[in-house]
């Protein structure tokens, strides 16, 4: 398969993914606003009633009564316990989407591959590829834990919120500041779990469909993938060094960090006996990742990635070719 033919494919999955990114999000930023819109106004009338309550009394005396009202009250728990938001339901169907997306991109790496062969060859492809695949039922379980494990990560953020917001509340009634200041404080620790929300979906969904490619990867003996980078303004050092690098299936950890787009391209041999592999192609790809990874101010890194390092790998893995370095990293 060309280059230009595998990167056609990752942009088409790319738009796929960004279509059930923006579906998950919407869906989690506005429980997260009704819930943070919620505990503003609340927070407010609370506010108020402890600095009413302790005008004339010391510090110690502030602390231990607005600690007081806000365990009576537990407002903090009600709003940022984000296990009553749809978070988890919300990533499940992401999940789903997104390794089905994956596995359908997958196949239509490879028939692409098989049907250049063939008419190379005359011979006929070993089977008939559809647009679609069912998705194994270890995926499924896979994508089921994934889902409670990004809704995990979630509700960590959440209850660092809590923290943040009482530690706000309680020394601004001791120092007797007007809520103003302190709501802006607030609205800064609730805007964080839009963030966050944002970084765990497009990291899950990455991870879903790459969970997917390779497992459709291996179904079908393919033991090989180049790794493909984005090569714009999101492209890291780590990305940047391995980008167009062939590596073993079981080497390749996807996403390498928070965030990252990056996706890998089949490999046979024997496609490259046939002459529809583009090695040319790969290293300018190369070249143009590491260049734009410098522009944006990069180092390119050639020790494990955050992903590796995540799976308790200490070594970047080796490439499975040896290559025509063009490119000096």
């Amino acid at each position: 398969m060309t280059g230009a033919q595998a990167e056609a494919l990752v942009r088409r999955l790319d738009r796929q993914l960004t279509t059930l990114e923006n579906t998950a999000l919407a869906t989690l930023r506005q429980a997260l606003r009704e819930s943070a819109a919620e505990l503003e106004r609340e927070l407010r009338t609370l506010y108020r009633r402890a600095l009413d309550g302790t005008a004339s009394a010391g510090a110690h005396i502030r602390e231990a009564a607005v600690r007081d009202l806000l365990e009576q009250t537990r407002v903090l728990d009600r709003h940022l316990d984000l296990r009553r938001l749809p978070t988890e339901a919300a990533l499940g169907e992401l999940q789903r989407g997104a390794m089905a997306a994956g596995a359908e991109n997958a196949l239509q790496a490879l028939t692409t591959a098989e049907r250049a062969v063939a008419s190379l060859s005359g011979a006929v492809p070993v089977e008939t590829l559809v647009a679609a695949t069912n998705i194994s039922s270890r995926l499924q379980e896979i994508g089921a834990a994934r889902a409670a494990s990004g809704a995990a990560a979630l509700r960590q953020h959440g209850q660092r919120a809590a923290d943040a917001i009482q530690r706000h509340i309680t020394a601004g009634v001791v120092q007797g500041r007007g809520w103003g200041a302190t709501s802006r404080l607030i609205r800064q620790e609730t805007g964080l779990l839009n963030y966050e929300a944002e970084r765990i979906v497009r990291t899950e969904s990455i991870t879903a469909s790459a969970d997917a490619r390779h497992e459709t990867y291996r179904a079908r003996g393919i033991e090989q993938a180049r790794w493909m980078s984005t090569a714009d303004d999101r492209v890291c050092g780590y990305c940047a060094f391995r980008s167009g690098r062939l590596y073993g299936i079981d080497d390749i950890v996807i996403p390498a960090h928070p965030n990252c787009r990056c996706y890998s391209a089949p490999f046979r041999p024997e496609w490259a006996e046939a002459g529809i592999d583009d090695p040319d192609w790969y290293d300018e790809h190369r070249a143009a990742a590491i260049a734009k990874a410098r522009d944006n101010g990069e180092k390119i890194r050639t020790g494990p990635s955050p992903g590796e390092r995540w799976q308790g790998r200490t070594t970047a893995p080796s490439p499975a070719e040896p290559r025509r370095e063009r490119v000096v990293a």
